[in-house]
């Protein structure tokens, strides 16, 4: 569901948003998008199989899929936020979801390597860092900043004022950062 269902629905919404709000294209041609959606059906299609029928190989191979595809996926949306004028709270929370996605796969490569018995880190940090890196610093900061461009566009009005946008944007990536420590035993959960 979370692979399947809401990281290809939040990258197509950002892949087909970001290049019109910024108004650039995020690559010179098609193939990089088509590359990044193969390799994503492809590894989440590995990966579930290799979880349900105990095949840590496959597993693995799906996982490593992903993170080309994701990796690829990240390129594509860095490349636009550096780039993009005019949308400063917008291309806060991209650059806050990117940094999160780095420690989502990275997190996610080690929780699929230890069924291969070669993790990365141990299982409850990479556990604790995969789950708030990828529902609230990927996903969430994602769609907070999505929100800067949708809700004003369809409700036909102004974005917030700007003293609530940028506390709004400090308090979650204070909390992220805060949780980083936590997940990494640097601080008390």
């Amino acid at each position: 569901v979370t692979l399947g269902v809401l990281v290809m629905t939040v990258i197509a919404t950002s892949l087909q948003l970001l290049p019109v709000a910024s108004r650039q294209a995020l690559a010179p041609s098609h193939w990089p998008y088509d590359l990044v959606w193969g390799l994503l059906g492809a590894g989440v299609m590995a990966l579930t199989t290799g979880m349900a029928w105990l095949l840590p190989a496959l597993l693995l191979a799906g996982a490593l899929a992903l993170t080309l595809a994701l990796l690829l996926y990240l390129y594509l949306l860095a490349r636009n936020l550096h780039g993009a004028k005019g949308m400063p709270l917008v291309i806060v929370h991209g650059w806050a979801a990117s940094l999160s996605l780095l420690l989502l796969v990275a997190s996610g490569l080690s929780l699929a390597a230890a069924y291969s018995a070669v993790p990365l880190l141990d299982r409850q940090t990479a556990l604790s860092l995969h789950l708030t890196f990828g529902g609230y610093g990927f996903m969430g900061m994602l769609v907070m900043g999505f929100s800067y461009i949708l809700v004003p566009m369809f409700a036909l009005s102004d974005n917030p004022p700007p003293r609530w946008s940028n506390l709004s944007v400090t308090l979650a990536c204070g909390a992220l950062v805060m949780a980083f420590f936590a997940g990494v035993g640097a601080a008390a959960p």
